[in-house]
């Protein structure tokens, strides 16, 4: 299971906060790195109590993949250690989860377990904690030892009878080969040192890391940190808060939603049907899933859609033996192709519904689903209640959130998610729905508007250019003051809204038509209730992207004219595009480069009479010699005097890893790096105390090595001849508005007429880029633009060094020429990365045969407006300066 993007980066992150808690401590190490990545939920570092080891938390949404993640940091708890092999106790909520996090983390197949054995070579121990009285010490140095335990089994105050706090013969020779002087350890009443598990994991000091932490925080009490003494505390997390809301400590990760379908983890986003009936949900929710199941058999998809259905309890309505009834007999559905899953009724508990080979399309249940059951192949949700009063309705919406196979299929049918509810209003139902995604589930309020949509109406599924949204119909409270609006939006108002008082006292209002943000604002404020308020919010604000969507270009079948893309012709002839394929046609030896050995800088070590005092980050750190004393002799078992320089490469040599390096390379380089170090007077006891550090910064070393390779081997192909560069124009904006995945849409207060798609995304209502968009929006000369949206599978892209280029905005222009626009602003302009990005997009102009127009403005004292930059690139020769 290779990682995804945000995985990586989150473990990362986590490796580098260990390093920096390492040097300079948790609360300054915290404090640098948690706010990197816009983690909205980075607070001053705050220590548990009886705790000194850094406690750390990684949010990610459901379906994110945490118990992998759990797996590989078991491995970055280890450089923070500094041991080869640490033990890791790891907490689960429930006895369930913990007989299955056993059996994954147990199967050499599992990808769980692949994980831990590639991070250290295969020598991996794991135990459930009612088989830990069958380790041996031998266990505990050799391989990294993993026990899995519920969190109640650790955390209650009365320890009498919990075997794990209970002496035990067993242990004896564990307490006899470690020494425990001086520890604060369990005594029996003689005032002897029980030897239990528990004080073994004392002596050890374990990496503990928490599944589902926000069920499990209060529980790690100050009396058990007392007694497990724990090194590092890592905690999972799809809400960082408790079940009082309270914002869980030390957030150092935290992963929106968005990265989880860009990276084809779950299904985005989640389309919401309402119905008048329970029955009428039923008949829908059969009729989705057969349409998909049609869907993925034209396209080849090895896909069986499955609805989820969630009854109601014995003692209401619609039990499960009524709804499975009206399945089989009111809907044809047979009764093999059914299935219940209650306290009851366990007929999925040894069926792989994953097997194409399987029946079921239909499944029954009433709160929950057996925990950790999964089933990518779930793309519908029905409940037959209603969704105001149903439980447990977060759990299913999860599971048919998941994406079959972690890949994206052809059809953006097959990478939606479904809910069909007996719900008239889908104000109601959505709120509900987002309380769930938000509190739940993961996902924050400003992704919710792309996350849950409104099944529209047959005109804008079927893309057909005639027919419109129709009229939206509001109750509010009073007449909507409109005063407050400009001239110009409240001579829209006089146009698109209607407003007639009512007998009751009530305003009855109906919008016909796209309306400015001042407008809707105005409408709402009409309503009292505050719950209503944002009833009414969410409707205006969905009825008014439909009447966008309804007259965009997009909309209206315009067809955006294709756009001129880079390609690189290769000897055998070949057309490439990406970075990373400029990338593999790189030789990289590290030895090559004039600066491949560290300088005094970059490894600058010193002893004091309490330790060594090294550089990292451009920062002084204090080590002390004890700890090195003691990382070097206990940990590897390397007795003092033993070490050489070849002893200490081999170590390192487990620690520094690139993909891009082969061994036989790799080694001659960390041994140069060694020798290098020796000869400047570096004992080679201290630098094997240091090996830790030492790898880090050798890793480091390399990624600056590679990075001016590509770099200079990137500029060369491009710029230097090394492979002929051409532009075919392939690139299409596709029509279909279903094809735009914005992270969010635009809700400020001018009215887009010509973006492609309505409503541009990923647009902020005020700042310098919103000013570009208008000026893109009300020239001439443009024909229609795009809102190019970074990392999306549709959106426009030009090939650097180090990945993709994204334009800000792409245009066409009425004269079939194509304008791409890259905003910086002042503090911006003059980097580095800002000529890289305008070089690349120069050579693109300059290769289009004055096609494609280029710009970067910028906005500065003595500058020409935004506008006026614009409107001067299209009146310029499109020539040579087609990219300046």
């Amino acid at each position: 299971m290779v990682l995804k993007n945000y995985q990586r980066r989150a473990l990362e992150k986590l490796e580098r906060f260990f390093d920096q808690a390492r040097a300079f401590g948790n609360a300054k190490a915290f404090a640098k790195i948690a706010p990197l990545d816009e983690n909205r939920y980075a607070r001053d570092y705050t220590p548990l109590p009886g705790v000194k080891g850094p406690h750390v938390c990684l949010r990610l949404p459901t379906g994110g993949g945490k118990t992998l993640l759990a797996a590989h940091s078991i491995a970055k708890s280890a450089h923070y250690l500094e041991k080869e092999f640490p033990v890791a106790l790891w907490m689960t909520p429930s006895k369930t989860i913990r007989k299955q996090t056993v059996e994954a983390l147990k199967n050499q197949r599992h990808p769980y377990r692949k994980a831990m054995n590639r991070d250290f070579n295969g020598r991996v121990k794991v135990w459930d904690i009612s088989e830990c009285f069958n380790i041996r010490p031998q266990d505990m140095t050799d391989a990294a030892c993993v026990v899995v335990a519920t969190i109640q089994a650790l955390r209650v105050n009365d320890t009498e009878g919990r075997k794990v706090y209970a002496h035990n013969e067993n242990f004896e020779a564990h307490f006899n080969l470690f020494p425990h002087a001086g520890l604060d350890l369990e005594k029996d009443g003689d005032g002897r040192v029980k030897f239990s598990f528990a004080n073994l994991l004392h002596i050890h000091r374990p990496a503990v890391i928490v599944d589902e932490a926000h069920n499990a925080v209060t529980g790690l009490s100050k009396e058990l940190h007392r007694r497990l003494q724990p090194a590092c505390i890592i905690e999972f997390t799809a809400t960082p808060r408790d079940s009082k809301g309270k914002l869980l400590h030390n957030v150092l990760v935290s992963v929106p939603a968005t990265d989880l379908r860009d990276e084809e983890m779950i299904k985005l986003p989640v389309v919401l049907a309402e119905h008048g009936t329970w029955q009428e949900a039923v008949a829908g929710a059969v009729g989705n899933r057969r349409r998909l199941a049609e869907i993925a058999k034209k396209a080849g998809e090895k896909i069986r859609p499955v609805v989820l259905y969630q009854a109601q309890a014995k003692n209401q309505e619609v039990t499960v033996e009524k709804l499975e009834a009206h399945l089989v007999e009111r809907e044809g559905i047979p009764g093999e192709k059914i299935a219940v899953a209650t306290g009851e009724r366990r007929e999925l508990d040894d069926v792989d519904i994953g097997d194409p080979q399987c029946p079921v399309e239909h499944v029954i249940t009433v709160q929950a689903l057996k925990e950790g059951w999964d089933c990518p192949f779930a793309y519908v949700l029905c409940s037959v209640a209603n969704v105001r009063s149903a439980t447990g309705v977060e759990q299913l919406l999860g599971r048919v959130m998941r994406m079959p196979y972690a890949t994206r299929c052809a059809s953006k049918e097959l990478n939606r998610a479904y809910a069909h509810v007996p719900e008239t209003d889908f104000a109601q139902a959505a709120g509900v729905l987002r309380d769930k995604l938000v509190q739940k589930m993961g996902f924050e309020e400003e992704e919710i508007p792309e996350t849950l949509q409104h099944v529209l109406p047959e005109w804008a599924i079927s893309g057909a250019a005639s027919g419109e949204p129709q009229p939206l119909e509001i109750l509010v409270d009073a007449e909507p003051d409109f005063s407050q609006c400009s001239q110009d939006e409240r001579e829209i108002s006089r146009q698109t809204v209607d407003v007639s008082p009512q007998k009751d006292g009530k305003v009855r209002v109906v919008v016909k038509g796209a309306t400015p943000k001042s407008v809707r604002d105005a409408i709402v404020k009409a309503v009292n209730n505050p719950h209503e308020k944002k009833e009414v919010d969410c409707r205006l604000r969905a009825r008014n992207d439909e009447f966008q969507m309804a007259v965009s270009p997009s909309r209206r079948k315009v067809e955006f004219a294709p756009l001129p893309q880079l390609f690189l012709v290769l000897d055998d002839g070949d057309l490439e595009v990406s970075a990373e394929e400029i990338e593999l046609t790189m030789r990289w030896n590290p030895l090559e480069q004039d600066n491949c050995i560290l300088t005094e800088d970059e490894f600058h070590l010193s002893q004091t009479p309490h330790g060594f005092e090294l550089t990292l980050d451009s920062e002084r750190a204090t080590i002390t010699i004890q700890d090195a004393g003691k990382t070097s002799q206990h940990a590897l078992k390397v007795p003092s005097g033993q070490w050489t320089e070849m002893t200490l490469t081999r170590e390192l040599h487990k620690e520094v890893r690139t993909m891009y390096l082969p061994s036989q390379h790799m080694e001659e380089f960390i041994l140069c790096n060694v020798q290098a170090l020796l000869n400047r007077g570096h004992k080679v006891e201290f630098l094997a105390g240091l090996r830790y550090q030492l790898a880090r910064i050798l890793n480091d070393k390399l990624a600056k090595l590679r990075n001016e390779k590509k770099e200079r081997h990137y500029q060369e192909v491009l710029f230097g001849g090394g492979c002929k560069v051409l532009c075919k124009h392939t690139f299409k904006f596709p029509p279909d508005v279903g094809s735009y995945a914005p992270n969010f849409l635009y809700q400020g207060p001018y009215a887009f007429k010509n973006h492609y798609y309505g409503p541009p995304g990923d647009l902020k209502s005020t700042g310098e880029e919103h000013e570009c968009a208008i000026a893109l929006d009300s020239i001439p000369q443009i024909k229609h633009w795009v809102r190019n949206v970074p990392n999306k599978a549709n959106s426009f892209r030009l090939p650097h060094a180090f990945g993709w280029f994204y334009p800000d905005f792409v245009a066409e222009l009425h004269d079939g020429r194509c304008l791409a626009v890259e905003y910086k602003g002042e503090m911006l302009k003059t980097n580095i990365k800002t000529a890289r990005l305008q070089a690349i997009g120069k050579l693109w102009a300059d290769k289009s045969g004055g096609k494609a127009l280029f710009l970067m403005p910028t906005k500065g004292k003595n500058q020409p407006s935004v506008r006026e930059q614009i409107e001067a690139k299209i009146r310029a020769q499109s020539g040579g300066d087609g990219g300046r």
